[in-house]
């Protein structure tokens, strides 16, 4: 969860591995992602997501050198989107500045991200504008053990809108995470996830609502077959339970099948289904 040294991760890496196992992969829709980098350090990209009868497509370019990055992307949505990230301007400090056109709504992006030892802020403008929303983290700690917060503001109408606390404890083979929403009166998300050996693992995802009933639960657990293939399965409180099978064809060409259907005897839906292509080059 947190980076090299003391350093602690961001707040919103609170709760992280659990968070990827049970979500990270599972998709219903179809996706196509190639990526190529060439020998100037250029890497172009084309992703292509078909979910529900919509499908949308992305081509992008993006290179990084001097301490700055630049990312470009066309959409078939008729949109152009643009990011520039400057690293490392006084150590631990990172500066991103984001565009989509057309987007009357936000008008691009700004965030700021400082970690250095024992604390992690990051400070986002959804907007650049005179009164845009301002979402600020803040996380002090360890590596091991962190405590954090989140809080959202809406500028226009002079209010906040998210006030979120966490903790946070990482010792393996176990990483936990607590966060709690001061908005909701005080709802909870725990976050759990347990490594039995390096090729098997499980995590739980719990949330309560303020009068501490059960409001949703995620069980999933994650098994390495061989050197090639996983598998993830997760189930949730309203019986949908989800596979995820992952193998690399090749080395740069993996296939990911995701199903997902209910068990509850009730329902008659028909189960969904993903596929998802990615090829990497170089």
């Amino acid at each position: 969860m947190g980076t090299v040294g003391k350093k602690p991760g961001l707040f919103t890496d609170i709760g992280k591995k659990a968070k990827d196992l049970l979500q990270k992969g599972f998709s219903t829709g179809h996706m196509l992602f190639f990526s190529h980098v060439t020998s100037t350090g250029m890497c172009l990209s084309t992703n292509s997501i078909m979910s529900e009868g919509l499908v949308v497509g992305t081509v992008s370019s993006s290179f990084k050198g001097g301490g700055v990055s630049s990312n470009i992307s066309f959409s078939t949505l008729n949109q152009v989107t643009s990011e520039t990230t400057y690293e490392d301007l006084i150590p631990g400090l990172k500066i991103s500045l984001s565009a989509t056109v057309p987007d009357a709504k936000n008008l691009g992006n700004a965030e700021i991200v400082y970690q250095h030892d024992w604390v992690a802020f990051t400070a986002l403008s959804k907007g650049l504008k005179v009164k845009p929303v301002i979402e600020c983290t803040a996380n002090f700690g360890s590596p091991r053990l962190c405590v954090g917060g989140s809080l959202s503001y809406d500028s226009a109408n002079n209010a906040v809108t998210s006030t979120i606390g966490g903790i946070g404890y990482t010792a393996a083979p176990i990483s936990l995470g607590l966060l709690c929403n001061m908005k909701e009166h005080g709802s909870l998300s725990l976050y759990c996830l347990h490594e039995f050996t390096s090729n098997t693992s499980w995590a739980l995802n719990l949330d309560l609502s303020r009068d501490k009933k059960i409001s949703d639960m995620t069980i999933g657990a994650w098994h390495k077959l061989n050197s090639q293939t996983s598998i993830k399965a997760k189930v949730n409180k309203e019986g949908i339970l989800s596979a995820l099978l992952e193998h690399e064809l090749k080395p740069l060409v993996s296939v990911g099948l995701c199903v997902g259907l209910r068990c509850l005897p009730s329902d008659k839906e028909k189960p969904s289904i993903g596929l998802a292509v990615t090829v990497l080059s170089a």
